[in-house]
């Protein structure tokens, strides 16, 4: 049975708390008003109290080209994703050449070669590593790269999965739509690496499921434009999740013979305050059973792909959970898809 042990995090140095943000807001909307009293709304509901970035204040303000944004992806998230790879390795004592497997995961730019690349050599891994690289599904990416290092694990692999994501760089200074005002109260920078392998302990997989809901390309993904790719954020997405959400975890459940109730924790991707709240109440659960993605949301913000990453992490370090608890990781991305992968915790 493959599994996890820990998980490896690395963020930006410029950190921004609510009132820093709200600065930079007032400069950024100064000529529209009615935008501006919308996002300090959003802002205030988004619960998200501090996040790290990877530009400063006037970086973020400043008009920028596809190929500005790609160059500063390789600049400021290399460093990053090597630092949580590093770290990834270091925690469960591999050596670089013990990885067989590498695959990466970011929806912040699209660069060729993938950052990949560079993490090959930075970090001496093996020249014949097989390498995944991950970049359409936006923030359901770590999910799926989780449920993609297991199936790879289960022949034997040693699969090291790096999220980096820099979502400052989809920020632009000329898009005031509501979609766009929304992502910029939430989404932060920031890189996390595991190891997945077969010997792992901790945090065993023992089921995946992903469901490719209907008629819902248009809720959530990037409308890509000559300068980059936009935020799409369409109003009707809590309540469509809040209607197929519980539904596909029901299949889930039912396929591993399970019932929600023998689920003790849930680690749930932190999309949004009102999204987790909608998942809290629908499935009746007590708020230290899935406090883990909130607690995210609100020191780190909504990292997309890595977010998961951070919350097993904030799982892990709470030391809540006893063998033989079950745990559900859920992700939704662009699609939309509903990411979901099932746990038993084992000893660390």
């Amino acid at each position: 049975m493959s599994g996890l042990q820990s998980i490896g995090i690395s963020l930006p140095s410029f950190i921004y708390d609510s009132s820093q943000v709200s600065q930079v807001a007032r400069k950024w909307l100064e000529k529209d008003q009615a935008s501006s009293q919308l996002f300090d709304r959003f802002l205030e509901s988004s619960k998200t109290y501090r996040r790290f970035f990877c530009l400063s204040p006037d970086e973020l303000l400043k008009e920028k080209g596809m190929g500005e944004r790609g160059a500063l992806f390789e600049e400021r998230g290399l460093p990053l994703a090597l630092a949580s790879a590093r770290e990834a390795l270091a925690q469960q004592n591999f050596a670089a050449e013990d990885i067989d497997v590498l695959i990466s995961t970011s929806c912040s730019a699209p660069v060729i070669p993938p950052l990949d690349s560079l993490l090959i050599e930075g970090l001496e891994l093996r020249r014949d590593i097989l390498r995944i690289p991950v970049y359409q599904y936006g923030c359901a990416g770590g999910v799926i790269g989780l449920n993609l290092a297991e199936k790879l694990s289960q022949q034997g692999s040693r699969v090291l999965l790096n999220c980096t994501e820099l979502c400052s760089l989809g920020f632009f200074p000329s898009d005031f739509s509501s979609g766009h005002l929304v992502g910029a109260a939430i989404f932060a920078d920031g890189s996390a690496s595991t190891v997945v392998h077969p010997d792992a302990s901790t945090l065993r997989f023992i089921s995946s499921q992903s469901c490719m809901t209907p008629a819902s390309r248009h809720l959530m993904g990037y409308d890509l434009l000559d300068d980059g790719a936009h935020l799409r954020l369409d109003k009707e997405l809590p309540g469509f999740l809040a209607n197929h959400v519980p539904l596909q975890l029901q299949a889930f459940l039912k396929k591993n013979n399970l019932k929600k109730e023998e689920i003790s924790w849930w680690l749930f991707h932190p999309g949004g305050a009102k999204i987790l709240s909608i998942l809290q109440d629908l499935l009746h659960l007590n708020h230290p059973q899935c406090s883990f993605a909130s607690d995210v949301l609100s020191n780190y913000g909504n990292l997309s792909s890595a977010s998961v990453l951070f919350v097993i992490r904030e799982f892990l370090e709470s030391e809540k959970a006893t063998p033989g608890e079950k745990i559900i990781l859920l992700g939704m991305g662009p699609g939309l898809s509903i990411e979901m992968i099932l746990f038993e915790f084992g000893s660390s």
